[in-house]
């Protein structure tokens, strides 16, 4: 049975800058050193090949997320990462090689051309927004976030088919002024612009989209590395929330999600594909670093050897778990998730922060460790043993990415009896890194 959903975040290359978009590593928690049942094991075995697979699953995610890969630490890539994924389970699935649940422990599963994720589906708009009392926990501007075959789920709080508006390179640090006739909501910076339209291709952003680092009422400043001169036109554009980090060095204030102390509300109409849902809880994690004596998302073993990540815990000194609630939600589940996964897509000349999309890699390894806080026993620390970092290194792996993430949230049932438990809505920070390696097989 599938029980647990990785939390993705993809890099997609526009000019000299990235952009990170939110999507899901699709994995199947199938195990292959199960013992097969069949004909010679029961004389149910065909009562038990006919019943009902699961159908759906669901990982909703709203995060807080620092890169720390080198380069992109310098530049101070943070912000917030939105992950909507409804899956169809009926496709796909990939082959399990290593663990048989990544709750209380590890799976690994590998990816081909001919095996590959499950696809997503779309299940209605999808709401994040402030709790119904108290302080909102969302610290930026969240629209409605709607599924495009294709492309998945955005969220999209500003835009417009026909926008009066005047692009003006700045000439220093990349930076372009696009200035809208439009109102614009207030503290969009964090998002992403995607505009289309101008008659100069460097100030359009194609299928990709620009980081917003300032904004002053109607006009927002990003980072296009292609856009020069002035040029006054109509555009369709649109302001994606939650779509990744953006670069903070030069002071753009990116923090995407609040304390222990606030709350944020997910929401979604009942359809074909999910139920209702309907679910408060709070952002963990404000303030989470991890240990000196911790291995980093940046250094990932390029070996077949254990590693962990701890954020407190023996032997473990100067972490930060981040701030908690007491006393959280009733349903509220509490977790460390260490996830990732491999790509074999040449990397040479990119930066050290880059991931090429799943779908470019020939084969690619995705991994799963998620640990609970038990009672008064929390989870400080993930370990990856051994023979599951050595799967994880069973294809060609060109670079290795890994989030690290503290988050609160809940499980919640599908469409169907054999989908139960198989949603999760999850809120909360955590750290991103890569490790660019050489394996060969």
């Amino acid at each position: 049975m599938r029980t647990w959903k990785s939390l993705a975040v993809t890099l997609v290359t526009f000019g000299s800058g990235a952009m990170l978009v939110a999507c899901g590593d699709d994995s199947s928690s199938g195990s292959p050193d199960a013992r097969r049942i069949d004909a010679s094991d029961t004389p149910d075995a065909e009562m038990i090949d006919a019943m009902p697979s699961a159908t759906r699953a669901m990982t909703i995610a709203v995060t807080d997320v620092a890169i720390t890969s080198p380069q992109a630490a310098a530049a101070g890539l943070k912000g917030g990462v939105i992950t909507i994924d409804f899956e169809d389970l009926t496709q796909g699935g990939g082959e399990v090689l290593y663990g048989t649940t990544p709750i209380g422990g590890c799976l690994v599963t590998k990816y081909t051309a001919a095996n590959g994720a499950n696809p997503t589906v779309g299940a209605g708009a999808v709401t994040i927004g402030a709790p119904e009392t108290g302080t909102s926990g969302l610290l930026k501007p969240v629209g409605p976030c709607g599924y495009t075959a294709g492309v998945g789920y955005n969220c999209v709080s500003d835009a417009g088919a026909t926008a009066a508006v005047t692009a003006t390179a700045l000439g220093v640090q990349n930076l372009v002024t696009y200035s809208f006739t439009d109102t614009l909501t207030a503290n969009l910076v964090g998002s992403y612009l995607n505009i289309n339209g101008l008659t100069a291709a460097g100030f359009n952003s194609g299928a990709s989209a620009f980081p917003i680092v300032g904004q002053t009422g109607n006009v927002l400043t990003v980072i296009d590395p292609a856009g020069t001169g002035t040029e006054t036109g109509t555009a369709a554009f649109a302001v994606l929330n939650g779509a990744g980090p953006i670069p903070t060095a030069g002071g753009a204030n990116a923090d995407f999600l609040g304390d222990e102390t606030t709350a944020v509300r997910v929401q979604k109409d009942a359809d074909a594909n999910w139920p209702a849902i309907d679910f408060t809880v709070f952002p963990r994690g404000e303030g989470f670093t991890l240990a000196d004596e911790s291995a980093q998302p940046h250094q990932f073993p390029d070996t077949a050897q254990a590693v962990t990540f701890a954020c407190a815990g023996t032997g473990f000194n100067n972490g930060d778990c981040g701030a908690d609630n007491d006393t959280p939600p009733s349903g509220t589940l509490r977790a460390m998730i260490v996830s990732g996964r491999t790509t074999d897509v040449d990397v040479t000349g990119t930066p050290d922060y880059y991931m090429p999309p799943a779908s470019a890699a020939t084969e690619y390894t995705a991994f799963q460790c998620a640990y609970f806080a038990l009672g008064q026993t929390d989870a400080t620390s993930v370990s990856l043993p051994m023979e599951a970092v050595a799967a994880i290194e069973s294809v060609d792996v060109t670079r290795i990415e890994t989030r690290v993430l503290r988050v609160a949230g809940t499980t919640l049932d599908g469409p169907t009896v054999q989908d139960s438990g198989l949603g999760k809505v999850l809120v909360g920070h955590g750290l991103v890194g890569h490790t660019t390696v050489n394996i060969t097989h």
